[in-house]
């Protein structure tokens, strides 16, 4: 009982926004490029309001918190595309692959993954053809496609019973007229427990996009690295609870909650209900219902389909679709 105390008082201090707030000034609001990777990966995360930092279990875990790949005991490969608002549309595809040893490991904090998992990722998103316009507004007659590419690499582990640790590297190229390329490192922890011996709750820390500039020309900017503090309550076997508070560089500390409901049909397949609050879309300045997310997936055997709608105020909307296969 001393050490569960002890847990939930170092949980709770590292939850309130002053904690996590202390990492990052608040004097560099909007001077951070590359902010698709701030855009989310999969249609599960999007419809939980992006409160993934604890929650995060399968391949896209890559992206949320590399830690989370610990949970994986199958290979598992996910694709997902999302059309954004007006032209905009965004990709993500991912695979992760346990690593089992030649010899079965016979200590219990090498499970369930062995040795951990590896997953390779790409995000890409493409904003659409922009018109030229001179210097009054007068068409030139040329367009240009903004497009930009993250390539991430990571590996997470189970290094003792209850805690898992996770890292990874990417490289990312971001093109408007010149092209801007550069690397980056995030890194990750989620310690798990039992409330009471009855309820599962999970608390993360993640840290993404550390590393270098982008240059497109003249000037640099930094990357928007990103604090996030998660964590994730079970109060029934097919309910998850799920809260972020996430710091980036470039703005200031905002909430994000979701939750999850799995249905179960029979024995190999499952339905869920999501829903979820983003504290990053409310604090823009976008009119209208700009901070809600709602999906649905299903799962029949290994393999996943998963959607969530999201309004972006006057932007319009998101939806994202996303398939998923386990083997």
């Amino acid at each position: 009982m001393r050490n569960l105390r002890t847990s939930l008082l170092l949980a709770a201090a590292a939850l309130l926004p002053g904690a996590a707030g202390a990492f990052f000034g608040q004097d560099y609001a909007g001077t951070a490029t590359a902010q698709f990777l701030k855009l989310g990966a999969d249609p599960r995360g999007a419809a939980m309001g992006e409160a993934m930092g604890a929650a995060a279990d399968d391949a896209a875990a890559l992206y949320w918190n590399p830690a989370g790949l610990a949970a994986l005991e199958e290979r598992e490969v996910e694709f997902h595309h999302a059309f954004l608002y007006q032209s905009v549309f965004c990709d993500y595809i991912a695979y992760a692959h346990p690593i089992q040893p030649i010899v079965p490991p016979t200590r219990r904090e090498l499970k369930p993954s062995g040795l951990g998992t590896v997953a390779l990722s790409a995000l890409y998103l493409n904003a659409g053809q922009i018109e030229e316009v001179d210097n009054t507004a007068s068409p030139t007659g040329g367009a240009f496609t903004p497009r930009d590419v993250a390539l991430a690499a990571g590996w997470g582990s189970t290094v003792f019973e209850n805690v898992d640790l996770g890292f990874a590297v990417k490289y990312i190229d971001s093109r408007i007229q010149n092209t801007a390329r550069t690397g980056a490192a995030d890194f990750g922890a989620r310690f798990r427990f039992l409330i009471l011996d009855v309820w599962p709750y999970a608390i993360a820390f993640s840290g993404s996009n550390f590393g270098g500039k982008l240059r497109y020309n003249l000037e640099s900017d930094p990357l928007p690295a990103t604090l996030r503090v998660g964590q994730t309550l079970r109060p029934t076997k097919h309910w998850l609870l799920s809260f972020d508070l996430v710091d980036p560089s470039d703005n200031k500390i905002y909430p994000n909650a979701g939750t999850e409901f799995s249905v179960p049909f029979g024995e190999d397949i499952t339905g869920f209900l999501r829903a979820g609050y983003s504290g990053r879309v409310s604090g823009s300045d976008l009119e209208g219902l700009a901070s809600a997310s709602f999906g649905f997936g299903l799962r029949v055997n290994g393999l996943g389909f998963d959607y969530t709608w999201a309004p972006y105020g006057l932007l319009g909307q998101a939806n994202r679709l996303g398939v998923s296969y386990k083997f």
